[in-house]
């Protein structure tokens, strides 16, 4: 008979249970400040994908954050951050040198930092329901960006010459520039959802 090791989970609890196999952990509608949770989320080790949803109840949570030590995780790949109120790009991200795949949406950023193309490896990513108002000009330097999600964001300006040259989609939908996407679009950019 053979055994196969659970490497889904869907609590922080049971995760911990068996911390190294856990490659995949998702929390859904989450209602406590995670900040004093560093320690837990450290050891996690082998996690490649994490999930953080924020229940309705925290919306209004301004000591709201998210462990610095998530940033430690090294295998992390997938990241999805919604309905968290915070106001601020999670600076640890940076430090997720494999992280392919970023979404954080529903939150109260509104700068991304000059520093977001040290995810060098980022293919997507998605800043999407937040107040959003312009895009670093170093996000051109992301050479391995194909998707990149601003939908229901206050940008009212793109410049195509800060969109990188490997760039193949962009979502618009519910901003401003939505009815001018074409001026984006050379033939290489595919205009619609992410």
């Amino acid at each position: 008979m053979r055994f196969t090791t659970r490497t889904k989970f869907n609590s922080l609890i049971e995760a911990l249970r068996a911390p190294t196999d856990c490659r995949v952990l998702n929390l859904l509608f989450i209602k406590e400040n995670l900040k004093h949770l560093g320690q837990s989320f450290k050891k996690l080790e082998n996690l490649e994908e994490l999930f953080i949803q924020g229940d309705i109840s925290i919306c209004s949570d301004n000591e709201f954050e998210l462990p610095d030590e998530i940033g430690q995780l090294k295998k992390l790949e997938k990241l999805t951050l919604l309905n968290l109120p915070i106001k601020d790009f999670p600076h640890w991200t940076l430090n997720l040198k494999r992280l392919k795949y970023l979404m954080i949406r529903g939150t109260d950023i509104s700068i991304l930092p000059s520093s977001i193309n040290q995810l060098s490896e980022l293919t997507t990513l998605r800043i999407e329901n937040c107040p959003l108002t312009t895009l670093p000009t170093e996000l051109k330097e992301m050479k391995k960006l194909n998707e990149l999600g601003l939908s229901d964001t206050m940008l009212t300006k793109i410049d195509k010459e800060d969109l990188p040259t490997s760039l193949k989609k962009i979502n618009l939908a519910g901003t401003q520039l939505f009815d001018t996407v074409s001026e984006l679009s050379d033939g290489r950019i595919k205009l619609g959802h992410v």
